[in-house]
């Protein structure tokens, strides 16, 4: 999964929610607008081409208020947005490092 498929699902249109990742852009304080705004100029930092329920990827994207974290894989022929989350300690150094990996 690449940033120009993003790009053009999101264009298109075709995209999904899964309940999850509603309840935790209203924790993130995030609107669906500003989500797919900032999701038009993300940029894949990790691909899960063998994920166990499909290929899926993490989209590192900035808002007005900072960075977020999305993962999303497909449904169908959508996107699908599985979360949403500001990413930092404990799992995260800084927006791109994961705690342990260099």
């Amino acid at each position: 999964m690449n940033e120009a498929h993003i790009k053009n699902k999101l264009k298109e249109g075709l995209i999904q929610f899964s309940e999850h990742s509603l309840h935790k852009m209203d924790t993130c304080d995030v609107t669906l607008t500003e989500l797919i705004d900032a999701m038009l100029d993300g940029e894949v930092i990790e691909d899960y081409p063998e994920d166990q329920r499909g290929h899926s990827c993490l989209l590192l994207c900035k808002d007005k208020v900072g960075f977020l974290h999305v993962v999303l894989g497909s449904k169908e022929d959508d996107l699908f947005i599985i979360t949403v989350y500001r990413p930092g300690p404990p799992k995260f150094v800084d927006e791109r490092t994961r705690r342990g990996k260099k």
